[in-house]
């Protein structure tokens, strides 16, 4: 039986004390990797609004939430294909 390949729990968000928020261990790597697509979407826009009209307010910050929660939901699907590999032997 085909197991379906699930994200690793990874930080995403850290202070001193650590993670504020992370991607939760066990979730399907093809709905992490839909919202990384709808998250970049929306970075791309942002970043087409702001060369349009210059920064405004808190975009920066949002620029960089975004991207840290894109990388971190990408490297949770990553960590996941690879353990599940290593589970199997590399066989899929």
């Amino acid at each position: 039986m085909k197991r379906t390949p699930t994200t690793t729990a990874t930080p995403i968000i850290s202070s001193g004390a650590g993670p504020l928020a992370s991607v939760n261990a066990g979730m399907p790597i093809s709905a992490a990797l839909e919202h990384v697509s709808c998250i970049l979407w929306s970075i791309e826009d942002l970043a087409s609004n702001i060369a349009e009209r210059g920064l405004q307010g808190s975009e920066m910050f949002a620029i960089k939430y975004l991207t840290e929660t894109a990388k971190g939901l990408v490297d949770a699907s990553i960590h996941g294909l690879l353990r599940q590999e290593n589970d199997t032997g590399g066989k899929p």
